[in-house]
């Protein structure tokens, strides 16, 4: 279709082409001074810093921790046996 073109048309849709550059919605977006959904609502202002939110009821069942503190279980998980071959061991031992 293109080879039916005149150079006439082909330069007439190549303007055109270039008219419509740089007009896609993400560009409406960044204009100050548009309106509608894109205008500013006025200018914005920081009250407080930092995040405080608001205490819970005290009766509210998330307001304490209802589980129990864990009981010791009874062994160090640091006392670990060993494993792999006899030199194997002896090398880690001997890294520390």
């Amino acid at each position: 279709m293109s080879s039916m073109l005149t150079k006439e048309e082909k330069l007439s849709v190549f303007q055109q082409d270039l008219s419509l550059r740089g007009s896609t919605y993400a560009d409406h977006t960044a204009v100050e001074s548009a309106g509608g959904r894109f205008a500013r609502e006025g200018k914005q202002t920081v009250i407080q810093s930092g995040s405080q939110y608001p205490m819970l009821p005290k009766g509210n069942s998330f307001a304490s921790d209802p589980v129990p503190p864990e009981e010791p279980s009874g062994f160090s998980v640091e006392a670990i046996e060993p494993v792999g071959t006899a030199e194997e061991i002896e090398a880690s031992r001997r890294e520390k």
